[in-house]
């Protein structure tokens, strides 16, 4: 789902860049977080040509049954590829 030039900012990291860097850390970050599960609510969404912003809120079901985890999210879309990547 990711452009050829992504790159994610988790918060208190540095900056991952490149498909293989972007999946190595959410591979990471799910197991370390035991996630079974994510539910993503887009709460806006403004296209401008070939490109978008989303602007959302995200749940998280983890190991053990417990609450959902809250989280909030910003995606830059962009047009590649014949279809829509972050």
């Amino acid at each position: 789902v990711y452009t050829r030039d992504a790159r994610i900012l988790p918060p208190g990291a540095p900056t991952v860049t490149g498909l293989p860097a972007i999946a190595d850390f959410w591979r990471g970050a799910a197991e370390a977080l035991g996630v079974q599960g994510i539910k993503l609510h887009t709460v806006s969404l403004d296209v401008l040509g070939d490109r978008a912003q989303e602007v959302g809120r995200a749940e998280l079901a983890v190991k053990g049954g417990g609450a959902p985890v809250a989280l909030k999210y910003v995606v830059l879309w962009k047009r590649e590829a014949g279809g829509w990547r972050w």
